[in-house]
This record gives C-alpha cells, sequence and structure tokens, in this order.
C-alpha cells in the first residue's frame, strides 16, 4: 500500500485550504449538538423532517449552480458565516425564532457548500494528479474528523461544568469569528487570484 503523503508534502494552497477546513470543523462540532438538542426540544418530528426533506430536496437546485465559479462558492460560503454569526443573537432574545433562522441558513449553506465541493473537487483533479488529489482527500478527511472530534468533547466537557447552553453558544461566537478571519485570509491570499 502506498504511504499517505504528509503535510509539508503539500504545496502552500493545499496546506492553507486544510488548515481552514480543520478551524470550521472545529468551529461547527460546537454548534451541532446544540442545534440538535434545541431542535429536539423546540420542535415535533414532523417538523424536523419537513426540515430534513428540504434539505435533501436542494439537490435538485445544483444543476442551477454548475456555472458558478469556484470562487465565487467559497466567497459566498464567507458571506453566509457573516449571516450565521449575525443571527447567534437570536438565541439569547428567542431560541424558537434563532432555531428557524438558523435552519434557513443551514439550507442555503449546504447548497452552496455542495456546489463549492463540486468544483473544488474538480479543480483539484485538473491541477493535481489522481494520486495527490487521492491523498489530500484522506488527509482532508482525517483532519475534519479530527476537529469534529475535538469540538464535540469540548462541548462534552463544558456541559459537564455548566449546564448551560449559553457558555457554547459564545464559545461558538468567538470561534465563527476567528474562522471568519482566516476563511478571509486564505479567500485574499489564495482565491482572489486563483486561476480556474
Amino acid at each position: 500500500m502506498k504511504k499517505l503523503i504528509m503535510l509539508q508534502d503539500f504545496d502552500q494552497f493545499i496546506k492553507m485550504q486544510l488548515y481552514a477546513i480543520t478551524i470550521v470543523s472545529l468551529s461547527w462540532s460546537l454548534m451541532v449538538p446544540i442545534i440538535i438538542k434545541l431542535q429536539g426540544v423546540l420542535w415535533t418530528a414532523s417538523i424536523i423532517s419537513g426540515y430534513l426533506i428540504i434539505q435533501k430536496l436542494s439537490v435538485f437546485i445544483y444543476p442551477y449552480f454548475k456555472n458558478w465559479l469556484l470562487k465565487q462558492s467559497y466567497k459566498y460560503l464567507i458571506i453566509l458565516d457573516v449571516f450565521y454569526m449575525l443571527s447567534l443573537p437570536l438565541y439569547f432574545y428567542d431560541p424558537l425564532i434563532f432555531i428557524y433562522v438558523e435552519a434557513g441558513l443551514v439550507v442555503i449553506y449546504g447548497l452552496i457548500m455542495n456546489v463549492f465541493g463540486i468544483n473544488y473537487d474538480a479543480f483539484l483533479m485538473n491541477k493535481y494528479s489522481t494520486n495527490i488529489f487521492k491523498d489530500i482527500q484522506y488527509v482532508e478527511r482525517i483532519y475534519m474528523a479530527s476537529a469534529g472530534i475535538v469540538g464535540y468533547l469540548i462541548v462534552i466537557v463544558i456541559e459537564l461544568f455548566t449546564e448551560k447552553l449559553d457558555t457554547i453558544i459564545l464559545i461558538f461566537f468567538v470561534m465563527l469569528g476567528f474562522n471568519l478571519v482566516i476563511q478571509i485570509y486564505n479567500y485574499k491570499k489564495y482565491w482572489v487570484e486563483l486561476k480556474e
């Protein structure tokens, strides 16, 4: 079996994408358990099912975004993160309103993220050899899983010491801010001048 390529063997562009995806994965893994808990408490099973159906239906819209440039979809993901960050204070005002706004943002985010993922994979396959592309994919998934595990463990530890979801929401708010700084830096350094 071929040895998996190491991080130092990737070029600067790929290294930055791996760092960014790690921070993004860590940030979202702090929030996902809270959202699932809120949905279970505030929504009926039929509302949750309807929400999940809407998420699945978005796949039929993907082809309409086929002509989006890769950097265009990346920029929209950053804009959606800004909107998500702006929506977080709604949680402290009314968790039910927050959960509906969050659901709408996640449906849009899922749509754009999938369009981005398709374009990103096509870009990588065009730019790198098949073996390098596979290594990027394996390492990316390892980084995402590791960041997710760390984020979920943070939620567990915080919940052991406090019953308040507010603390986790505030930590997520800070992480999302850090996430935005990384993404904006990444966009300006690598994506603005990207040749597709």
